[in-house]
């Protein structure tokens, strides 16, 4: 039993960190009524936390080699507590922004690196895979019970109860550091590459920024862009100017790696074909899995009208099934290669994407919904899992800190990249649909379909039934058409989620690709 007691804790925290992701999903109205404040303000501060996890994970894997990575992983938990506190007490907006998207991201930046480098540093072989398939189920558990804990939480007490019960279990967990073993910071002695850490910044966030807010400032053509260079949105600048940044970044690393100077990421750590594989497949199976939750959440809350903990609920044999997978995933690694489980996971990711596509209706559609749940995570058990393995396994003892920074950095951009992606794709094809429906409705007057393609066609946001029959009443179409109108738009709906499925799909599919990069034979015992 004291051979896993390693995993217990940093099982334990990995469960803190995906249950601190969940409680801001199901608690934005609740936190936004307290605090006086408005639904944007509160997602500003979902934004910035993501901005500074995918911004400094590559230098906090680095850390972990100067000062030790169980020191490091103490200041995470250390500074998830404060963090904790401040969100929790908050008489303000900004309070709470300093406590969670400063402080408490800080920690998690800290942590997560740090537990994947220990986690890998301590077991070996097929030990090695069961501790990995245990992290994976134990954010599967946090998925799970995060909207509901949450959401229960948050509907019977407070918010606040949530955030500080938060800063407990970090306390609870900082005392159990002391059972995760020493490590050697094996570059203590050498200098820190502060470039590299300001251009590797620097570039992330302006890349992760962009792609989050492309759906709304439009990729190309002006949307909602708070400023318009050259008449376009913001976002194609914001992405070459952090695609630049990490150019740099990348040329500089590999000067300074020639004059043998600290470097932040060894540049001969990509000529290895398994972990570069291992990284695009990552990227490839966030962004279709955070993809197609975007799209499930919506269907769930929007187009039906699901409460945060009613979603929860519904979504439950998604986590079920990671969970079962995750757990499963150590028996498969003995018997089948990373490459062919990689290639299940991702068929089972486009499975999903098709059932759902097929399962899309005005009310949930039971068995074909629950088992695209399923697939989905089942996909996302067995491919966390195995692709942390393979990257993990392509590096060397010393460089385990930096490639988990790395690692999670590719995490990271898939998870941007997911919403934004499939969120572009549904609500382009909300207003494409809806102006296709208009206009082909043979009994809709010549008047109503003028008045729909001047004030609805263009911009066309996602509404609940409730909010769209407010908005077809505000347009002055004669009562006659109106409900017809609200038919055609919650049809439109439908349409751009199945779009959005659909493209999801594709993306698997390519994805797929990737993983003809890894291992074609299963790991010696």
């Amino acid at each position: 039993m004291r051979k896993w007691t390693v995993l217990v804790v940093l099982a334990a925290i990995q469960m803190l960190l995906s249950f601190d992701t969940m409680l801001m999903s199901v608690s934005i109205s609740a936190i936004t009524e307290d605090l006086q404040t408005n639904i944007t303000a509160v997602q500003a501060v979902i934004t910035v936390y993501a901005l500074l996890i995918a911004a400094l994970l590559i230098t906090a894997g680095k850390l972990g080699d100067h000062i030790g990575l169980r020191r490091v992983l103490a200041i995470g938990l250390g500074l998830r507590i404060l963090g904790g506190c401040i969100s929790a007490f908050a008489p303000t907006i900004l309070v709470f922004a300093a406590g969670e998207s400063l402080i408490e991201a800080l920690g998690a930046v800290l942590i997560i690196p740090a537990s994947v480098a220990i986690l890998a540093s301590t077991y070996e072989g097929h030990d090695r895979a069961k501790a990995f398939g245990m992290l994976s189920a134990s954010t599967a558990m946090a998925i799970a019970l995060g909207p509901i804990v949450g959401g229960w939480l948050t509907t019977e007490f407070s918010w606040r109860y949530a955030f500080a019960g938060e800063a407990v279990l970090a306390a609870a967990l900082l005392t159990c550091v002391r059972f995760l073993p020493r490590s050697v910071a094996p570059n203590s002695e050498s200098g820190f590459d502060w470039l590299g850490v300001l251009l590797s910044a620097t570039g992330m966030a302006l890349v992760v920024l962009g792609f989050q807010r492309a759906s709304i400032w439009g990729w190309i053509e002006n949307k909602d862009s708070p400023i318009t260079p050259l008449g376009l949105a913001l976002t194609p600048f914001v992405v070459i100017g952090g695609a630049v940044c990490l150019g740099v970044f990348s040329v500089t690393q590999q000067r300074r790696a020639r004059r043998d100077l600290p470097v932040l990421i060894d540049p001969q750590m990509f000529t290895r074909r398994y972990l570069r594989s291992s990284l695009l497949s990552i990227m490839a199976t966030q962004t279709v899995a955070v993809g197609l939750l975007f799209a499930i959440l919506l269907y769930l809350q929007t187009v039906l009208g699901y409460s945060a903990l009613a979603s929860g609920l519904a979504l439950l044999p998604m986590a079920v099934c990671s969970f079962a997978a995750a757990l499963l995933w150590p028996r498969l690694s003995r018997i089948l290669s990373p490459r062919a489980i990689s290639l299940i996971g991702m068929g089972s990711l486009a499975s999903a994407a098709a059932v759902l596509y097929w399962s899309v209706s005005p009310r949930v559609a039971g068995d074909p919904f629950l088992l695209a749940a399923a697939l989905l995570g089942l996909s996302f058990g067995l491919l966390t899992s195995q692709l942390s393995a393979v990257s993990q396994g392509a590096v060397l003892e010393d460089e385990r800190s930096s490639v988990g920074g790395v690692h999670f950095t590719a995490h990271g951009l898939g998870t941007a990249l997911g919403p934004a992606i499939v969120g572009t794709v549904v609500i382009a094809g909300l207003a494409s649909a809806m102006g296709g429906l208009v206009q082909s409705a043979p009994t809709l007057r010549a008047e109503t379909r003028q008045l729909a393609s001047l004030k609805i066609e263009r911009n066309l946001p996602f509404l609940s039934q409730s909010e769209a029959a407010i908005a077809v009443s505000n347009l002055g179409i004669p009562k006659q058409d109106a409900a017809q109108v609200l038919a055609l738009y919650q049809r439109a709906e439908l349409v751009a989620l199945e779009n959005g499925a659909l493209v999801a799909g594709m993306i698997a599919l390519a994805g797929a690709v990737f993983a003809f990069g890894l291992p074609k034979k299963r790991p010696e015992p």
